[in-house]
């Protein structure tokens, strides 16, 4: 007996098989659509155009720029109706509340990002930086009225 009898003697199968291709062509359609479905997923939104986008930015910076001048009267053109509704009694009753806004919001910076459709209504994020450091963010939705003016719907803070 030899040395090496103890260890089996494997033979190699008569059938070779083969490592499957994952580059043939009925894979493509798959690997396409699961780039798109990455790419959707990754941005969690459909795709806004351009001159929307533009839009919605306009309306969401002069909507920080009134609330730097505690201006209600263009608070009240830059709201949907019914989202002004929450602040027609301090607009309109406190005399107090433009003196307010413009402490509060004096110097502070405003930079909108994140521009996505959210249902019927186009959704954004607006940044606020305070000049003694501190920052905060809210959610805008913004709908178009009657005349094609985006104004906003909702802030979600």
């Amino acid at each position: 007996m030899s040395w090496t009898s103890h260890v089996p003697h494997r033979r190699p199968s008569p059938v070779r098989r083969r490592k499957p291709d994952l580059m043939t062509s009925r894979h493509i359609p798959v690997l396409v659509l699961l780039a798109v479905a990455a790419a959707a997923w990754r941005t969690g939104a459909e795709e806004v155009p351009r001159r929307v986008a533009t839009g919605v930015r306009s309306a969401a910076e002069q909507y920080g720029a009134a609330l730097r001048a505690g201006d209600c009267a263009a608070l009240g053109r830059h709201l949907m109706p019914e989202a002004y509704r929450r602040y027609q009694t301090l607009c309109e009753e406190n005399r107090d509340y433009p003196q307010f806004l413009r402490d509060f919001y004096s110097g502070s910076t405003f930079r909108i990002s994140d521009v996505r459709r959210d249902g019927d209504e186009i959704a954004c994020t607006m940044h606020q930086q305070r000049p003694d450091g501190d920052a905060a963010q809210v959610t805008l939705r913004l709908r178009q009225d009657a005349g094609r003016k985006w104004r906003i719907a909702e802030i979600a803070h």
